[in-house]
Protein backbone atom coordinates (compact mmCIF):
# COMPACT_ATOMS: atom_id res chain seq x y z
CA UNK A 1 0.00 0.00 0.00
CA UNK A 2 2.76 2.30 0.74
CA UNK A 3 5.02 1.47 -2.19
CA UNK A 4 1.78 2.50 -4.54
CA UNK A 5 1.03 6.17 -2.61
CA UNK A 6 4.60 6.72 -3.10
CA UNK A 7 5.26 5.65 -6.83
CA UNK A 8 1.74 7.47 -7.44
CA UNK A 9 3.03 10.81 -5.73
CA UNK A 10 6.78 10.38 -7.61
CA UNK A 11 4.77 9.95 -11.08
CA UNK A 12 2.61 12.92 -10.17
CA UNK A 13 5.67 14.92 -9.52
CA UNK A 14 7.69 14.25 -12.31
CA UNK A 15 4.53 14.54 -14.74
CA UNK A 16 4.24 17.97 -13.05
CA UNK A 17 7.73 18.97 -13.03
CA UNK A 18 7.89 18.38 -16.77
CA UNK A 19 5.10 20.21 -17.06
CA UNK A 20 5.88 22.87 -15.72
CA UNK A 21 9.23 22.62 -17.64
CA UNK A 22 7.50 22.65 -20.79
CA UNK A 23 4.75 25.30 -21.16
CA UNK A 24 6.82 27.68 -17.83
CA UNK A 25 10.21 27.36 -18.54
CA UNK A 26 11.41 30.69 -16.20
CA UNK A 27 9.42 29.56 -13.97
CA UNK A 28 11.29 26.22 -14.05
CA UNK A 29 13.87 27.82 -14.51
CA UNK A 30 13.97 29.64 -10.95
CA UNK A 31 12.40 26.44 -8.91
CA UNK A 32 16.01 24.54 -10.49
CA UNK A 33 17.92 26.51 -8.53
CA UNK A 34 16.71 24.54 -5.48
CA UNK A 35 15.42 21.81 -6.99
CA UNK A 36 19.01 20.61 -8.24
CA UNK A 37 20.11 20.29 -5.00
CA UNK A 38 17.53 17.32 -3.20
CA UNK A 39 18.85 14.54 -4.71
CA UNK A 40 22.39 15.32 -3.80
CA UNK A 41 20.88 15.86 -0.69
CA UNK A 42 18.93 12.38 -0.48
CA UNK A 43 22.09 10.63 -1.76
CA UNK A 44 24.27 12.20 0.99
CA UNK A 45 21.71 11.11 3.56
CA UNK A 46 21.18 7.44 2.31
CA UNK A 47 24.97 7.17 2.49
CA UNK A 48 25.05 8.49 6.04
CA UNK A 49 21.94 6.10 7.04
CA UNK A 50 23.69 3.31 5.54
CA UNK A 51 26.89 4.38 7.98
CA UNK A 52 25.08 4.88 11.40
CA UNK A 53 23.42 1.47 10.43
CA UNK A 54 26.58 -0.28 9.92
CA UNK A 55 28.77 1.58 12.65
CA UNK A 56 26.13 0.99 15.05
CA UNK A 57 26.09 -2.77 14.55
CA UNK A 58 30.03 -3.05 15.33
CA UNK A 59 30.16 -0.62 17.48
CA UNK A 60 27.28 -3.12 19.37
CA UNK A 61 29.80 -6.16 18.77
CA UNK A 62 30.90 -6.83 21.63
CA UNK A 63 27.16 -7.06 23.25
CA UNK A 64 25.56 -8.86 20.66
CA UNK A 65 25.51 -12.83 21.65
CA UNK A 66 28.10 -14.77 19.55
CA UNK A 67 24.96 -17.42 18.33
CA UNK A 68 22.90 -13.64 17.13
CA UNK A 69 26.01 -12.08 14.92
CA UNK A 70 24.08 -14.15 12.23
CA UNK A 71 21.38 -12.43 12.94
CA UNK A 72 22.82 -8.80 13.45
CA UNK A 73 24.49 -8.90 10.11
CA UNK A 74 21.20 -9.78 8.48
CA UNK A 75 19.58 -7.05 10.55
CA UNK A 76 21.79 -4.53 9.01
CA UNK A 77 21.62 -5.59 5.26
CA UNK A 78 17.81 -5.59 5.73
CA UNK A 79 17.81 -1.79 7.07
CA UNK A 80 20.75 -0.75 4.93
CA UNK A 81 19.58 1.27 1.07
CA UNK A 82 21.17 -0.65 -1.84
CA UNK A 83 24.92 1.71 -2.89
CA UNK A 84 23.28 0.84 -6.20
CA UNK A 85 19.72 2.19 -6.06
CA UNK A 86 21.24 5.36 -4.68
CA UNK A 87 23.51 5.87 -7.12
CA UNK A 88 21.11 5.48 -9.88
CA UNK A 89 18.24 7.91 -8.37
CA UNK A 90 20.56 10.52 -6.99
CA UNK A 91 22.23 11.02 -10.92
CA UNK A 92 19.38 9.94 -12.58
CA UNK A 93 17.15 12.65 -10.69
CA UNK A 94 19.88 14.95 -11.33
CA UNK A 95 20.32 14.28 -15.15
CA UNK A 96 16.56 14.48 -15.25
CA UNK A 97 16.36 17.97 -13.35
CA UNK A 98 19.13 19.41 -15.95
CA UNK A 99 17.67 17.96 -18.77
CA UNK A 100 14.37 19.89 -17.55
CA UNK A 101 16.11 22.72 -17.22
CA UNK A 102 17.69 22.62 -20.99
CA UNK A 103 14.17 21.08 -22.51
CA UNK A 104 13.75 25.42 -23.96
CA UNK A 105 16.66 25.23 -25.85
CA UNK A 106 16.10 21.83 -26.89
CA UNK A 107 13.05 22.07 -28.30
CA UNK A 108 13.79 25.89 -29.61
CA UNK A 109 16.66 23.50 -31.72
CA UNK A 110 14.21 21.28 -32.89
CA UNK A 111 11.56 24.10 -33.89
CA UNK A 112 14.76 25.42 -35.70
CA UNK A 113 15.89 22.13 -37.37
CA UNK A 114 12.03 21.31 -38.85
CA UNK A 115 11.21 25.24 -40.57
CA UNK A 116 14.54 24.80 -42.26
CA UNK A 117 14.06 21.32 -43.59
CA UNK A 118 10.00 22.90 -44.38
CA UNK A 119 11.63 26.12 -45.99
CA UNK A 120 8.73 27.94 -44.32
CA UNK A 121 8.78 30.17 -41.10
CA UNK A 122 6.21 27.98 -38.78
Amino acid sequence: MLETTLSGLLIAGVSGLTVLAYKRPRGYAKMHVFLRWIPWVVLFCGYAWNMDITFARYRMLPFIAPDKSDASIAYVEMHTISFLWLMVGGLGSSLYLSFLRNLPDILKEEQNDTTTKSGSPH
